[in-house]
């Protein structure tokens, strides 16, 4: 794939903070060794899995800026990589809603921000490509 094209998008499932899906996710952030990664988060989303009525622990979702940390500290372990980018996953909005949030988030973290299914992907692109050619990646 390398050889085929400049960007290489790999697609992954469940979180790094999820109890039944974390194995697999770690597989995949280690394996494909990112050079960048765009994560994804559901604003609006309660603060639990829902694994807790199939275990009794308690499984809290981690906050954006804790998954960002993670996900760089996990992916480091092997190679260097950054998260470049998030997309938001706002169908919990409305639409006014939606844009509020993508804003904050973009200003929270610094990172560009968008929700590519509802809003499409052009922007969310856009920035990826701008804050990865602008560190040389």
């Amino acid at each position: 794939a390398e050889e085929m094209g400049d960007w290489i998008f790999v697609e992954g499932q469940g979180s790094l903070d999820h109890p039944a899906y974390s194995a697999v996710t770690l597989g995949l952030v280690h394996g494909t060794t990112p050079h960048a990664m765009v994560l994804v988060h559901q604003p609006g989303r309660s603060g639990h899995f829902g694994w807790e009525q199939a275990t009794g622990a308690d499984a809290p979702t981690l906050s954006l800026g804790d998954n960002i940390r993670l996900y760089e500290l996990a992916a480091n372990a092997v190679a260097p990589s950054r998260v470049a980018a998030i997309a938001l996953n706002t169908s919990l909005l409305s639409e006014g809603e939606a844009r509020a949030e993508i804003a904050r988030v973009a200003t929270e973290t610094g990172l560009p921000t968008d929700d590519p299914y509802r809003f499409g992907p052009e922007q969310l692109f856009a920035g990826l490509r701008a804050s990865l050619e602008g560190d040389g990646s």
